[in-house]
């Protein structure tokens, strides 16, 4: 049994799951546009945008596994040809339709050497090659230098370390991209959460992770293993993020107000929830030994549990923008606080390789992770990537090949 808080009340909740796991069956997104057969979640954009395209059973042979689709120019001999994208080919669902979410290019040809040319103003067309199934998709204006318009970029919404093996991107719509020596092992995104993704986490062997949404619904992937939720339960505050134990086999849910729900064989070691906070929580990290974690609130005020040691914290400071994470080094004697406007504090024996707090970013900070003690990534909501330090860069989701 594991101490939790519901509505701020010490409550005792087994260790079981509440609910049974939640499965990652995929459907179409809310208010599609389907002409002959496929559907979009959305029907226009720019370049950098993402387009979820769930095809009907029509469209490919019975039984078949996958349906490979095509985006290209909507006139016939009116552009720089087609471009592939088999390499994300629609995947059949458990309704039996087909889903593929790409992101439109910004050159015919980005995702696979045939046809080029840039995608300029106009009227494309999203259409299967086995059958006469397609719909159109409209490139808005203003594209002449490609930039991403806040309105349509993807939001992403934190970066998970893969060591130093590469690094996983997740949207808040649960999509994950990967880079480096890891792939992607699963998607929250095929099942369309009706609340944002919020976090993940990896095991330790990498080979799997979970994500968690802002209700609290986890979902697993890989070898990680489901060990329960809070999707059942009524919060006081949205689950803000998620923290693994060392093992693997267990994982902590932190919650706006501090509240903190341990699963498998993480264990409670306290939490803020009875607190009053100067700003809400907004990350939670854990130690190298899997005996503690820290909480970090939007001022930066850092709360220790367990055998996590305080460090400092900004909590003192007046800060430019508000703290949105933290990482902490591997020997867990350190960590490092970032804001959204990519600005670094480090403590404890986490060095300070550099920020992006004097630049002009397109899109705010939203995640941070660390390879080990030597350096960090910062990831933006429009999927840009910054190393520092040792940290190596692998590439980034502003650039459609990567």
């Amino acid at each position: 049994m594991n101490v939790r808080r519901l509505l701020g009340i010490p409550v005792l909740v087994a260790v079981v799951g509440l609910g049974g796991a939640p499965t990652a069956s995929a459907g179409p997104r809310p208010s599609p546009r389907s002409v002959n057969g496929i559907a979009l979640s959305v029907s226009s954009g720019v370049p950098g945008a993402r387009v979820v395209a769930t095809a009907d059973a029509s469209c490919a042979p019975a039984g078949s596994p996958s349906l490979a689709l095509q985006f290209g120019n909507a006139t016939p001999g009116g552009g720089a040809g087609t471009v592939g994208i088999a390499a994300l080919s629609a995947a059949r669902t458990a309704a039996g339709t087909y889903q593929v979410s790409f992101l439109i290019p910004s050159t015919l040809g980005a995702y696979q050497l045939e046809g080029g040319g840039p995608v300029t103003t106009g009227t494309y067309v999203i259409r299967t090659i086995t059958a006469n199934c397609s719909a159109t998709f409209t490139v808005g204006g203003g594209l002449s230098t490609f930039s991403l318009s806040p309105a349509t970029v993807t939001p992403y919404r934190g970066i998970t370390a893969a060591g130093t093996l590469g690094y996983w991107l997740y949207e808040a719509a649960g999509w994950v991209r990967s880079f480096g020596g890891v792939h992607s092992l699963g998607t929250a995104g095929s099942s369309a959460p009706s609340q944002p993704i919020v976090g993940m986490a990896a095991t330790p062997d990498l080979q799997g992770y979970w994500q968690v949404t802002a209700d609290g619904t986890v979902f697993a992937f890989g070898d990680a293993l489901w060990r329960g939720d809070v999707r059942t339960l009524r919060l006081r505050q949205p689950i803000v993020g998620m923290a693994a134990t060392t093992s693997g086999q267990g994982y902590w849910l932190v919650a706006g107000d501090g509240g903190v729900f341990s699963f498998g064989d993480a264990r409670f070691h306290g939490s803020t929830g009875n607190l009053r906070l100067v700003q809400p929580v907004v990350g939670i990290g854990g130690t190298s030994d899997g005996g503690g974690y820290w909480l970090v609130a939007g001022d930066g005020g850092v709360f220790s549990f367990g055998d996590a040691r305080f460090h400092g914290s900004t909590g003192g400071m007046r800060l430019v923008r508000p703290v949105i994470g933290m990482a902490a080094t591997t020997d867990g004697a350190g960590y490092w606080l970032v804001a959204s406007d990519g600005g670094v504090f480090s403590f404890g024996d986490a060095r300070f390789h550099g920020s992006t707090g004097g630049r002009a970013l397109t899109a705010s900070i939203t995640g941070m992770a660390s390879p080990d003690a030597g350096g960090y990534w910062l990831v933006g909501g429009d999927g840009g990537v910054f190393a520092f330090g040792d940290a190596t860069p692998l590439g980034n989701a502003l650039t459609p090949s990567s």
